[in-house]
């Protein structure tokens, strides 16, 4: 098995520089097993931020494009995402995140899942948003 650090005692201590060097099969297991550790812990502590900020992504359903929504919700696919843009403009701006669950295509569930995620911004919000895009443009 290349590029395996998994050791069983079937397959015996691999030859390296340590085990030939002490000829020693406990201290070659155990440090094999602290080499794992160390690899662990150090992957676990870069991919602790890039967990951290996929929780901390937030999305306004009042503001937010249909993109938006399916990359900052879960469970919400572009049709789903649609189905909320359309409803907005139907009904207007989403007065709790409970109302999300009467769109067509969502249930309770995707709405409790995304609790955190979501935050509702107001009408106002939107139109300051679009008038700040449109000083960006000119």
């Amino acid at each position: 098995m290349m590029g395996s650090f998994a050791i069983s005692q079937d397959e015996g201590v691999p030859d390296t520089a340590l085990a030939r060097k002490t000829g020693n099969k406990r201290r070659m297991e155990r440090h094999l097993g602290m080499r794992r550790f160390k690899v662990c812990l150090t992957l676990l502590l870069i991919a602790l931020p890039c967990l951290a900020s996929a929780g901390l992504h937030k999305v306004d359903i009042n503001n937010a494009s249909e993109s938006a929504l399916v990359n900052a919700l879960e469970g919400v696919a572009q049709q789903e995402a649609r189905a909320i843009v359309d409803y907005r403009r139907v009904h207007g701006a989403f007065r709790s995140v409970e109302q999300l669950a009467l769109v067509k295509g969502l249930d309770l569930g995707v709405v409790e899942r995304n609790r955190e995620r979501i935050v509702l911004g107001s009408v106002r919000d939107r139109m300051e948003l679009q008038a700040e895009r449109r000083k960006t443009r000119q």
